[in-house]
């Protein structure tokens, strides 16, 4: 399972996420789980991912 987390990035959260998971799911096949303390970033994530997802959220 990969651990995928922009937090780093949190102004552009959701534009990482989503080219983060693309970039991910055109090399290969593994399960997800996005981490993120920003709901809007999450849900950009479970949009773009394909296939079951485990989801962290921790509030800041």
């Amino acid at each position: 399972m990969l651990d995928i987390n922009c937090a780093t990035m949190r102004e552009r959260g959701p534009e990482m996420m989503e080219w983060v998971i693309s970039t991910i799911q055109e090399e290969m096949e593994a399960a997800i789980c996005l981490d993120s303390p920003d709901a809007d970033t999450l849900e950009v994530g479970l949009r773009v991912a394909r296939g079951p997802v485990m989801i962290k959220f921790y509030h800041c």
